[in-house]
């Protein structure tokens, strides 16, 4: 029966009793939403009948140290009942298994598609995927060190997706390493493991020290996840071609190959918007709402269709039911406070960009927002000290810089 540990500030942990032997621990993605009742791949856990705990964050936060120091000392007494114990997730809980193996005891690590950090002093231009997510006071020297991981990490990734590469490479020159690519699989690589049967044949390897990489080559050949994403990019392809018919059947086609992936039908979308078929790319976007109602992500796109039609009264109707999701993302208010400057509410876009310069300081995009609408206020003096707050954040960004010196010249 599983139980709930410990609730803290950031974090859920839970306990799912087993038949003793192997301990996964799980750190969940940032598309779950904590509810207090479940953890993320308890489905999986309860279908095997594994030891298990999870780990979950409130909302996408990374894990931070002090709440996960909280849940180890919670955790003691069942880690030291287990030899074996592995540390497992994908994206933000592929970090949280790499970041904190050393402190949860574990001599085995799957981490698919995890981030080195999401500290953007540290990637610069090389990942802005989870920017909006970055808050100082959470993530001050997040970046997994040495120390953190002594055990070798099986680190599943898609070679060809650059920022997955990229976190994967800066990982490997810091603690030992398992490569194992699997390409064509984007940011979803763990969607191949994602029923009882291939995932404890995973498990199994991982513990036997068996080749993961043949494993998930006969995965991919089969999987319609793979098929999706050669579509995908087949879709870019044309696209760059000026072939929009044939990018928006490769699009379409990627979508119904994988009806029930998330990432799948993002990028679908996007492919739509990026073509100007507003039509095709509402009724994905739509689609997309239907679905995965929970998503903060689904009805910010839906928002961003919208906006692209017009539609500004339902543009801002879908940014609301986002925000109501994840009213911490700083992002959303961001975006709301430019719906609503182009829609002649100047007096609540500025209301909004002060709201997301409040949530998260660190984004150098929510100062440039708020000097904007400061600027359009006719506050110069008070738009010129946020454009400097957004400089001392990017430094480099010669745009920026031309800007202000314009706005100073008056």
């Amino acid at each position: 029966m599983t139980r709930k540990l410990l609730d803290t500030a950031h974090l859920e942990v839970f306990h799912r009793p087993g038949p003793g032997g192997p301990l996964l621990v799980t750190f969940n993605e940032l598309g779950m939403i904590a509810d207090g009742t479940r953890f993320w791949g308890q489905a999986v856990c309860d279908r095997l009948n594994l030891d298990a705990v999870g780990i979950v964050s409130r909302r996408p936060n990374w894990f931070p140290v002090a709440d996960m120091a909280q849940a180890v000392a919670a955790l003691a007494p069942i880690l030291a009942r287990h030899h074996d114990i592995i540390t497992y997730g994908h994206s933000q809980g592929g970090y949280g298994a790499v970041k904190y193996a050393a402190a949860l005891r574990a001599t085995r690590v799957a981490a698919f598609c995890p981030q080195w950090s999401i500290e953007p002093a540290l990637l610069g231009n090389a990942d802005r995927r989870f920017a909006a997510y970055h808050h100082v006071d959470l993530h001050a020297g997040m970046a997994v060190e040495g120390g953190d991981c002594p055990v070798p990490a099986a680190v599943v990734f898609d070679p060809s997706t650059a920022e997955d590469r990229w976190h994967h490479d800066r990982l490997a020159e810091r603690v030992p390493v398992i490569s194992v690519p699997v390409h064509h699989s984007g940011h979803a690589a763990v969607r191949l493991v994602a029923g009882a049967e291939p995932f404890g044949r995973f498990l199994d390897l991982l513990l036997g020290g068996g080749d993961l990489r043949a494993f998930f080559h006969g995965l991919r050949k089969a999987s319609p996840l793979v098929r999706a994403t050669i579509l995908l990019r087949r879709a870019g392809q044309l696209e760059a071609r000026g072939r929009g018919d044939a990018a928006q059947a490769a699009a379409e086609a990627a979508a119904q190959a994988a009806p029930d992936q998330f990432e799948t039908a993002e990028a679908a979308l996007q492919v739509m918007r990026r073509l100007g078929r507003h039509d095709a790319a509402l009724g994905r976007a739509e689609a997309l709402v239907a679905r995965w109602p929970d998503s903060h992500l689904a009805w910010m796109h839906l928002a961003q269709v919208r906006q692209d039609r017009q539609d500004w009264a339902g543009a801002e109707a879908a940014l609301a039911r986002a925000i109501a999701l994840r009213p911490e993302i700083s992002g959303l208010h961001l975006r709301l406070s430019i719906l609503l400057e182009r829609t002649g509410r100047d007096a609540a876009a500025l209301a909004a960009a002060r709201h997301a310069v409040e949530l998260n300081p660190a984004i150098a995009h929510n100062h440039v927002r708020l000097a904007e609408c400061l600027l359009q206020a006719g506050r110069t003096d008070e738009a010129l000290a946020a454009m400097d707050r957004a400089l001392a954040l990017a430094p480099d960004d010669q745009g920026l810089v031309r800007w202000r010196d314009r706005v100073r010249r008056g």
